[in-house]
């Protein structure tokens, strides 16, 4: 387009716009001039109003996730651009972090799901607090999931969860016996440390937050750490046959058991289990690398890892 075309476009665009404020009796003419009358200024009142600004941006802000919910991959981190100016303004920092873990955008969404726990401790509420430690917890391992954080945000919960007498306790146990499972955890396990390295996710002051809990069982720490290595024991006895039959086939000492095939065609079945599947089977045709372990969960992060070890093991005898 010409420099000349575009002047022209823009003088009737323009044109066009200012028609539409007169018709609507926001502008009227005065020859050369645009005189605003009293309607516009009570709308751009309206507009800086907060309350006005708050539902235009949550309109916005539904209406980018409703495209986010039908759009194809490819055009999904576009739309998640638009929307997330939106929902940061408006403070929805878990919704954030939950559509940029959908996109795979992990490094984005423990960002947001930082600012989520930060804003939590903020509002003072120890439930809130103690979930965001543990959705912290989950998107921390999805960049490294044996880090001894991801492993302090689990036990935080677990501790806030005794504290407050919250149901959720069991479900905390849970993970940090997964994670035991999969990585072990240190011989010795303070609350010093605990709280120092939750304490480097910023705004996290776990310390004082359990000072003001009321502490019923002295030895809480140790009783939860109890808890979670008698569970990992229990996942440990469930799952030897599987690991050792794999790890019999692997090396050649067995032929693939009718037994170990029900096994892994049952786990296929299951949509939380299918990916544990794939990866056993990729073991029994010959792949040995730690890529086995990508997109795993703790427990199937476990269970291969320890048939990768049993190899090398007997690779070396």
């Amino acid at each position: 387009m010409e420099e000349q075309d575009r002047y022209r476009y823009f003088l009737r665009d323009a044109d066009d716009q200012l028609a539409v404020l007169a018709e609507h009796g926001l502008v009227e003419f005065e020859g050369q001039r645009v005189r605003l009358l009293a309607a516009a200024e009570q709308a751009g009142r309206a507009v800086v109003d907060p309350g006005f600004a708050r539902a235009v941006a949550e309109e916005w802000a539904a209406n980018w996730i409703a495209s986010l919910e039908v759009a194809a991959d490819v055009e999904k981190p576009g739309l998640l651009a638009h929307a997330a100016p939106y929902l940061r303004r408006l403070g929805r920092w878990d919704e954030l972090a939950a559509l940029e873990d959908r996109l795979g955008r992990h490094d984005r969404a423990v960002e947001a799901k930082a600012e989520a726990l930060r804003r939590a401790y903020e509002a003072g509420d120890p439930g809130e607090i103690g979930t965001g430690h543990h959705d912290f917890a989950v998107l921390l391992g999805r960049l490294d999931r044996a880090s001894p954080a991801v492993l302090a945000h689990y036990l935080a919960s677990a501790l806030i969860a005794v504290r407050t007498n919250a149901p959720t306790l069991g479900a905390e146990i849970e993970m940090i016996a997964m994670f035991a499972f999969a990585f072990g955890l240190p011989e010795r396990i303070a609350l010093d440390d605990i709280c120092a390295l939750a304490g480097e996710t910023g705004g996290v002051r776990l310390r004082e937050l359990l000072d003001r809990l009321p502490q019923e069982v002295p030895d809480e720490l140790q009783q939860v750490v109890d808890r979670a290595m008698e569970r990992a024991g229990e996942a440990m006895r469930d799952w030897t046959p599987v690991m050792t039959a794999v790890v019999l086939h692997a090396s050649g000492a067995a032929d693939l058991t009718g037994q170990l095939e029900t096994a892994l065609a049952g786990l296929e079945r299951g949509a939380d289990s299918a990916p544990l599947a794939r990866a056993l089977r990729r073991v029994l045709a010959g792949e040995r690398g730690p890529e086995l372990l990508d997109g795993l969960g703790m427990l199937p992060s476990g269970i291969v890892g320890k048939v990768l070890a049993s190899l090398r093991e007997r690779a070396g005898s």
